[in-house]
């Protein structure tokens, strides 16, 4: 069962030594967030992964970092990458995946090591709409309470629609040790947390593995969480800087 808490609960449960327990699921939207120009995020893409959805961030001309919870049990012929478009369903260009490098311990239960690189059967064109993002340093902290930035096509409130067009939401980061009092047990070195204490903008149904970016960097992967923008229950991120050497492992390979 899945709780909505207010800000004050929030706050009192903090103060008791309390935390949330709560169950992960594994697609997520932009609540809260405006219109984005996709000039101005050209690494985002739309995935589409035999009728769902999920979001994706244009490592180099033929790679796309997601995350594994999307790839989970797929095959690659069911996957297709939309680059450069305004909008999830239309426009810019496709590309069929060729490979799935999902990360061998990716656990679909605790969502640890929730990353994965897929391969493109045909390499992307760079222009003013379709772009790599940088990464990280390996082992790069998180920096704590800075502001990120979350892009998507997916749901734009707690039950739907689906954005039309592509999406954005800054979060705020929370500190590792508040995000493992919310979910005990669930939060792991290689994951944090970002979101806002009232709730109301998050990342829910249809950005699952879209990039959390920070200095032109992207830090995080969309991974799991509660209710889609509930107060006091901050979405959880896969750290990108703890899974440097996979990622270029995978695109070695």
């Amino acid at each position: 069962m899945i709780f909505i808490f207010t800000t004050a609960l929030f706050v009192l449960l903090f103060q008791n030594g309390c935390s949330l327990v709560i169950d992960p699921i594994t697609k997520f939207k932009i609540a809260g967030g405006e219109p984005a120009d996709i000039a101005d995020f050209p690494y985002q893409v739309s995935i589409t992964l035999d009728g769902d959805l999920c979001g994706g961030a244009i490592l180099d001309q033929n790679h796309v970092l997601t995350a594994a919870h999307c790839t989970f049990q797929k095959d690659a012929s069911d996957i297709v990458i939309r680059a450069g478009s305004q909008y999830r369903d239309r426009d810019g260009i496709t590309v069929q995946a060729e490979e799935i490098f999902q990360h061998e311990n990716f656990d679909p239960e605790s969502f640890e090591n929730d990353i994965a690189v897929i391969k493109l059967e045909t390499d992307l064109n760079f222009d003013a709409t379709v772009g790599l993002i940088s990464l990280p340093s390996s082992g790069e902290d998180v920096e704590e309470f800075r502001l990120a930035t979350v892009t998507g096509y997916g749901w734009i409130s707690d039950h739907g629609p689906f954005a039309d067009s592509l999406q954005k939401v800054d979060l705020p980061i929370i500190s590792t040790d508040t995000c493992k009092m919310i979910y005990p047990g669930q939060i792991t070195d290689t994951m944090f947390c970002a979101g806002y204490q009232e709730g109301g903008k998050d990342a829910c149904p249809g950005d699952s593995g879209g990039p959390m970016v920070l200095d032109g960097k992207v830090i995080g992967i969309v991974s799991f969480g509660p209710d889609c923008a509930a107060a006091g229950q901050p979405g959880a991120y896969t750290k990108v800087s703890s899974f440097i050497d996979f990622i270029n492992s995978s695109l070695n390979q």
